[in-house]
């Protein structure tokens, strides 16, 4: 009853088509499955903390919505961001050629 109540609600929170109540059965079958790593039919806290710090669709929908992240997930993203600041534009340019030619080069700093 409460992943059905969870459900429900990030649906409307996020203006998506609430699922009836055989998907969600559906959705918390194949969820308990991905996240019990052990097998042993019980999720434990480490299992499920894994699967929070491992999956990033959850870590971006819980930035996006809830304004919450993990540092993991902090660190993910600013690798992100090192990586797009550390690629420079090069602008090359011919004059020597009859008809100037210009081209713009992405080069990795560093």
């Amino acid at each position: 009853l409460t992943l059905q109540s969870v459900i429900r609600g990030l649906c409307r929170f996020v203006f998506l088509p609430v699922p009836n109540l055989q998907v969600i059965e559906e959705i918390s079958n194949d969820f308990f499955k991905l996240v019990d790593y052990d097998m042993s039919q019980r999720i434990e806290f480490d299992e499920f903390q894994a699967w929070v710090v491992n999956n990033f669709e959850l870590q971006d929908f819980l930035l996006k919505y809830a304004g919450a992240q993990t540092l993991d997930n902090a660190k993910r993203r600013m690798n992100q961001a090192l990586l797009v600041y550390m690629l420079s534009l090069i602008h090359i340019s011919e004059p020597t050629r009859l008809l100037s030619i210009s081209y713009a080069v992405f080069c990795l700093k560093k």
